[in-house]
């Protein structure tokens, strides 16, 4: 099934060290005497993957890549001797990320019986089961959602907590779905509101209370009265609002009846540092479904004070993982699920380390399995589409910040039908494959194997950003009908004042659930 502009696509990892072939180095070929008795053409489509599932259909054992696009097969190899291995320096056509030879020289791996057992539909007698989830419900032994602001270490203009509009089930799917901020807190939110994860709430505002008739369905009255105190009674409740006044509580679904008011300067009883209403005022606050999930980047993540010049992030979203729940280490990973279109959402599929055992990102590995981007209409400064139509992979793996491999483990696709995407498997391991040009004490991998940092156990991420810094979103694309409002070298808050000023440009294109990413179902298989 192709991926298109609403797209419903079965997106597989393998993160496979030992249950791959064996890769034997770069081996000199001659067009007199070929080195393989069998070759094929794989024009757009070759790597380790496509080439071992071929000859392992023909019977035979060993494969060699070469110039890019053509896949050898042997029972033998080598018979012209090695080459040095900076000869094979070719990148494989299918974007797999891994090498595929050179001038007549092979890039020569045994398959054994991996090259057609192990990279079927996860029923071979080498994988088990271990997770699996058909969202009937929404599983929260399963799947945390997560409670942060901090912008997803790309600088994104969404904060994240399980709010029933941007999480939930239907129909056997789970959505993430992005709102506007707004549409819960009103406008002035992001310049007058603060975000406390920390403490469960977020202070929206200071409203007329219409003699006590706004905030009407519960009352708790308290002489030790405080935010903290209120939002416990009115999120036990099942109530979004809570407004506080004096020492009284009062709950609610909606608020703002009788608009913005001013003289919110009573401090609360139970806290003088916060603000508890006025005379004929409330201040309004509202729950956020949990308490902070991760202060990353410390101290900007879990509390937020909007101002004009630094407004509050101006979408609400959500978050899932699997961090307290399930990891695994090898194995395979299948999503059905549907991806959303809407200008600058960026929805991703994902793992981290459980443990992060070799040291800060990136030094402990990031696992990206699918990452897109919700335009429709948006073209990269080549003139190929890098919109809803494509999508990527990527792996993220160095030493410490700012040295990261990735671009050497990164590949995406348009309409991608039962491709691979990525295929990654260093010649001796990452940090030879990297060549840092860093002292080898700094290597975090000394004395690991050819897969470290991969070696760990990684638990599953699902979410849907909006935005970013970090030039997922190049400043340097062309976008339909619009062009992209913000500037990379921007900061967060000034970036988010600029995209949120450009709401009636993009705005327009998020179209009800189009915008939310559907998750079908997940199955995990380990290798035993």
């Amino acid at each position: 099934m192709a991926l298109l502009a609403v797209l419903l696509f079965h997106a597989a990892l393998w993160a496979a060290g030992e249950a791959q072939g064996t890769y034997l180095g770069c081996y000199i070929d001659t067009p007199n005497d070929r080195d393989f008795p069998h070759v094929t053409t794989m024009t757009y489509t070759n790597g380790y993957t496509t080439c071992s599932q071929y000859c392992a259909s023909l019977g035979y054992s060993y494969i060699g890549l070469q110039y890019a696009i053509e896949c050898f097969c042997g029972h033998t190899y080598g018979k012209h001797g090695r080459a040095a291995e900076s000869d094979c320096y070719y990148g494989c056509s299918g974007g797999t990320g891994g090498k595929c030879g050179g001038d007549y020289r092979n890039t020569v791996w045994d398959i054994g019986d991996v090259g057609g057992g192990s990279t079927g539909t996860g029923t071979s007698d080498n994988l088990e089961l271990v997770f699996e989830d058909t969202f009937d419900t929404l599983d929260t032994t399963k799947w945390r959602p997560e409670v942060t602001a901090g912008g997803g270490g790309n600088e994104e203009f969404q904060y994240y907590m399980g709010h029933p509009d941007n999480l939930y089930v239907q129909n056997g799917n789970l959505y993430l779905k992005p709102t506007l901020a707004s549409e819960h807190y009103g406008d002035n939110f992001m310049t007058s509101g603060y975000i406390d994860f920390w403490h469960g709430y977020n202070y929206v505002g200071c409203f007329n209370d219409g003699g006590d008739a706004d905030l009407t369905e519960s009352l708790l009255t308290a002489s030790d009265m405080n935010p903290g105190k209120c939002v416990t009674h009115c999120a036990n409740g099942g109530y979004e609002y809570f407004g506080l006044k004096n020492t009284e509580c009062r709950c609610g679904n909606s608020f703002g009846r009788f608009g913005h008011g001013h003289g919110c300067h009573i401090s609360c009883p139970g806290d003088s540092g916060k603000e508890c209403g006025g005379n004929g005022v409330t201040s309004v606050y509202g729950q956020t479904y949990g308490d902070c999930t991760s202060d990353f980047p410390q101290g900007r993540a879990c509390y937020l004070q909007g101002s004009q010049n630094a407004p509050l992030p101006p979408i609400q979203s959500a978050r899932v993982t699997t961090v307290e729940s399930f990891a695994f280490k090898y194995g395979k990973v299948e999503v059905w699920a549907k991806l959303p279109t809407g200008d600058w959402i960026w929805p991703a599929i994902w793992l981290l380390p459980r443990d992060n055992v070799y040291g800060g990102w990136p030094a402990s590995g990031e696992i990206d399995i699918m990452e897109s981007r919700g335009n429709r209409n948006l073209y990269g400064s080549w003139g190929g589409s890098i919109g809803v139509d494509d999508m990527g992979s990527t792996l993220h793996w160095g030493p410490r910040w700012p040295y990261n491999g990735f671009q050497q483990t990164t590949a995406s696709k348009v309409e991608v039908d039962d491709q691979e995407v990525l295929l990654v498997s260093p010649p001796t391991n990452f940090w030879d494959m990297g060549n840092f040009g860093l002292p080898s004490y700094e290597n975090p991998w000394a004395g690991g194997g050819k897969m470290t940092p991969f070696d760990r156990e990684f638990y599953l991420i699902f979410n849907v950003a909006v935005g970013g810094t970090n030039y997922y979103f190049p400043d340097d694309a062309t976008n339909q009908p619009y062009p992209k409002p913000w500037s990379n070298n921007n900061s967060r808050e000034g970036a988010m004042r600029d995209f949120w000023n450009a709401k009636n440009q993009w705005y327009p294109t998020w179209n009800g659930d189009d915008v939310a990413m559907q998750i079908q179902s997940i199955k995990v298989w380990r290798f035993v």
